[in-house]
């Protein structure tokens, strides 16, 4: 039998049978092996040909070197379901601000979002997948070169939970909140599954001007 060996850890696999002498393709240089199984030279076998069902193997699945069918795809890791999670786009949630589009110098300004749950049905290797988003971390860009970040997504007045102090005047700043989220998914109705790492969507951009307050003398 002669091994193909692969110089890519992520190489497709493919079989073409010969007559009395299969060969197993893995796109590499050539390494034959005796007619005993005894090895003529050293190779490394990826973790995936030698055990398919290996952790991280499922969209692979297993080859036949004598040309046959390949076995049915391993269930949806942890990877894939973040790669579909990505491909699908977890939404972009836009700031809230008050006073509004203008604020004032050395006032608190208060920001707030309004963050949902999200979750998305879908289909991944042949399997029911249902994932939900659960926004977790804001990270509050006030448009200044500061942020923050906190575990709540804020209030409208009279709340105080996200404020931020301006300390000079400003025009055309671009305050935006980016939102963390803790995605779990299920597999054909199994049980609820973590991404160990959140997952963040970018807000799009706000508009704010900052002014200075001027005192007023009125009539008492």
């Amino acid at each position: 039998m002669t091994l193909l060996a692969s110089t890519s850890a992520n190489a497709q696999i493919d079989v073409e049978p010969q007559p009395h002498k299969p060969v197993l393709i893995l796109e590499g240089e050539q390494i034959t092996l005796g007619s005993e199984g005894g090895q003529t030279g050293s190779v490394a076998v990826p973790k995936c040909v030698a055990n398919p069902k290996a952790s991280g193997c499922g969209s692979l699945g297993s080859a036949n070197v004598d040309g046959g069918p390949t076995s049915p795809q391993g269930p949806a890791t942890a990877a894939e379901i973040r790669r579909a999670v990505e491909e699908v786009g977890l939404p972009a949630l836009a700031v809230r601000i008050q006073p509004g589009g203008r604020t004032l110098v050395n006032a608190p300004t208060i920001f707030f979002v309004d963050a949902p749950v999200f979750q998305h049905s879908t289909m991944l290797l042949g399997q029911a997948v249902t994932i939900t988003g659960t926004p977790a971390s804001f990270t509050w860009h006030h448009g200044d070169g500061t942020s923050q970040t906190t575990s709540k997504p804020g209030a409208p007045y009279p709340s105080t939970d996200v404020t931020h102090t301006y300390d000079a005047v400003a025009t055309g700043l671009t305050p935006r909140v980016d939102v963390g989220y803790r995605v779990t998914y299920q597999v054909n109705g199994g049980a609820p599954l973590t991404i160990d790492q959140l997952i963040t969507a970018v807000g799009p951009a706000a508009s704010l001007d900052v002014a200075e307050a001027r005192p007023v003398i009125v009539a008492p």
